[in-house]
């Protein structure tokens, strides 16, 4: 069973379930839909309570899940750690004020003090 976990790189991960330095523990692939013909859509639950806020990790996947003919690889999909657990809303109008409403966790969250901006791409730094 193909299993997947977030690391700060793919590279060398062993196919043991312990969490290390900078890598989630691998959770294995659930189908979305058991009963549907072709690829689907898989699900995966990770525990992400170790995951370091500013940090960008990478998914990682190992299609044989603990076997030895297949290591993991990087699905080019890049997760990035963020005290920020909401934003509403989700879409806004073209007008001079909007209010963003953003809810942050207790644990790294936000303070008053914090800024918010709308980029067109990636933003140029981390928090």
């Amino acid at each position: 069973r193909s299993v997947v976990r977030l690391s700060l790189s793919c590279t060398g991960l062993a196919d043991d379930d312990e969490t290390v330095d900078g890598t989630t523990r691998a959770s294995g692939l659930a189908r979305v839909d058991p009963g549907g013909a072709g690829a689907g859509d898989f699900l995966a639950e990770l525990d992400v309570s170790h995951v370091e806020v500013g940090r960008t990790y990478r998914l990682c996947l190992d299609l044989d899940g603990s076997g030895d003919t297949v290591s993991y690889g990087d699905t080019s999909l890049a997760v990035h750690g963020t005290p920020v657990r909401e934003v509403s809303p989700h879409a806004i109008d073209r007008t001079l004020e909007q209010t963003l409403t953003i809810t942050c966790d207790d644990f790294a969250g936000c303070s008053p003090a914090a800024a918010a901006y709308l980029s067109l791409g990636e933003c140029e730094g981390s928090f």
